[in-house]
């Protein structure tokens, strides 16, 4: 077992050379053993990161904004981020996100959690971040606009708040001075962090109940003050957390992407006892909202419930219909729509999803509780119809991504279970269309072929024309070899090509079934 930690540094508006030659000092200066332990400082996607075992506050004495600290333990395959924000001459930890699941490779929820809602791109786990998408707001302010102070005058000078939060409870604090806090974009989550444990008195200066009561408010902003008051004092009553949902979507742009984190992993779900579907429900409302960030929060903490009735479900907590009922094709509707959407962001965190949510047997009751979106107790929820038109969009919108991304065959292959009327389907997508990753879907075919061949006979020309072309893959080939005693004349204008394909392929595989494929029809068939 072994872990790794990385910091990342944001370095704002400062030139990255810069930066980087303060934090070497700075961290050269923290450790007690430089010739042991010398720091590894390097540029990370337009920022700074250091590797090894230091920490936010070693880098007290560098002028940036925000520093990402995140480790990762290669036994459990996830890992962790906090983000500290510079209050006065320290740095406060404001945000934790945990992996939901064993992510392998450089942790995409981890990393797009900051990239998304932050602007970042943090260093994670043992290998390279590679090239996972955008960080900028296409279109709209960007993340420095929105949490810099600027030239603006902020309700509490830094230094005073970092000197009160030493103090922290604090003492004779009113409730107005904390919304005032809470009110200021660059303010507020540090003062929604820190202060949520006493918010229900502080924020409100009554009881929760009575903030609840007013995310109604008709006035546009005070009813934003409100949700941003109600948010950081959190719920995990599920009819409470559905008013702020809703609530949330009625406020302005920046309260909504500074609240849009929130979402990912919502309050109300436990270990303990199953979410209500209606969660679900009331998360995906959200998914159309014009802040793209909120549309991704909304998908993300849809997936979260739809994971742990998925995991319930399993666990025989509740009762599939029970759970499921309402909500399956909604999600898959809504996933689907977002792999289109107009902002790259979403739609690079819509694809990614179908990579994270890795298939697993119905079996298996998972350590992590993220949805897994291939899982037949939800995917058989769904006519073929309704699977392909999800596992092409998946495909479409990966093959479109600018991010380094994995094959998302898999996707197109769950789509089928074994339905003859959806054979047609297959074959034109994987012979005439050839779309994004046809060759998974040609395999598809050939598998299907060997168990069923009467149904199969339907890919056999467009197979035979692939083979004699020149232009197959292995997977006609064992198609030609599954179907050949079946309809032997139908198979024999291949019987050139499969000679060549027999005697110089580079693939065994493919050698094999042109052979296996020959001795059928010579056997006497034809």
């Amino acid at each position: 077992m072994s872990s790794m930690a990385h910091l990342t540094i944001e370095t704002g508006v400062r030139p990255v050379t810069e930066v980087k030659e303060e934090v070497e000092a700075a961290l050269q200066a923290a450790d007690d053993d430089q010739e042991s332990r010398y720091p590894e400082v390097y540029e990370h996607h337009g920022n700074v990161a250091a590797t090894r075992g230091y920490r936010p506050k070693d880098l007290s004495g560098v002028d940036v904004p925000r520093v990402i600290w995140t480790t990762f333990n290669d036994t459990v395959d996830a890992g962790a981020g906090n983000l500290h924000e510079r209050i006065g001459d320290r740095f406060i930890q404001v945000e934790n996100v945990e992996s939901p699941y064993q992510e392998g490779r450089y942790g995409g929820y981890v990393g797009d959690f900051f990239r998304i809602n932050y602007g970042i791109v943090p260093r994670y786990g043992y290998e390279e971040t590679p090239n996972v998408g955008q960080t900028s707001r296409p279109g709209r302010e960007d993340w420095h606009s929105i949490l810099s102070t600027g030239d603006e005058s902020p309700p509490m000078p830094p230094e005073e708040l970092g000197a009160w939060l030493d103090g922290y409870p604090p003492d004779g604090l009113d409730p107005e001075t904390i919304r005032t806090l809470l009110d200021y974009d660059p303010y507020y989550r540090v003062a929604g962090h820190l202060f949520a444990s006493q918010a229900r008195t502080w924020v409100t200066g009554d009881s929760a109940e009575s903030l609840f009561d007013q995310l109604d408010e008709p006035d546009d902003a005070e009813r934003a003050r409100i949700v941003r008051a109600a948010w950081a004092c959190g719920t995990d009553d599920t009819d409470q957390y559905k008013e702020l949902l809703a609530a949330l979507g009625t406020v302005d742009e920046r309260t909504k992407a500074l609240i849009a984190p929130k979402l990912w992993d919502p309050a109300p779900l436990t270990d303990d006892e199953p979410p209500a579907p209606s969660l679900l429900t009331a998360l995906l409302d959200l998914v159309d909202d014009p802040v793209p960030e909120l549309r991704v929060g909304a998908i993300m903490g849809a997936s979260m419930v739809l994971g742990h009735l998925q995991k319930d479900v399993i666990g025989g907590k509740i009762e599939g219909d029970v759970a499921f009922d309402g909500v399956v094709k909604p999600f898959y509707e809504a996933l689907r729509e977002l792999m289109s959407d107009s902002d790259i962001r979403v739609r690079e965190r819509a694809v990614t999803i179908t990579d994270e949510f890795v298939p697993v047997t119905d079996e298996t009751i998972p350590e992590f509780t993220a949805a897994n979106i291939l899982r037949p107790i939800t995917r058989d929820r769904l006519d073929f119809q309704d699977r392909w038109a999800f596992a092409r969009a998946v495909a479409e919108a990966a093959a479109e991504s600018s991010s380094e991304t994995p094959d998302r065959g898999i996707v197109l292959a769950g789509a089928f279970d074994g339905e003859p009327n959806a054979v047609p389907t297959l074959v034109e997508y994987a012979y005439d269309e050839r779309g994004p990753y046809y060759e998974r879907v040609r395999h598809e075919l050939a598998r299907f072929a060997d168990d069923h061949p009467d149904a199969a006979l339907g890919a056999l020309e467009p197979a035979v024309r692939a083979v004699e072309a020149g232009t197959e893959t292995t997977a006609d080939v064992k198609l030609l070899q599954a179907l050949a005693s079946e309809a032997p004349d139908r198979v024999a204008p291949a019987e050139p090509r499969l000679e060549t394909i027999r005697d110089g392929a580079d693939e065994d595989d493919k050698r094999d079934a042109a052979d296996r494929t020959l001795e059928q029809l010579r056997g006497g068939a034809v």
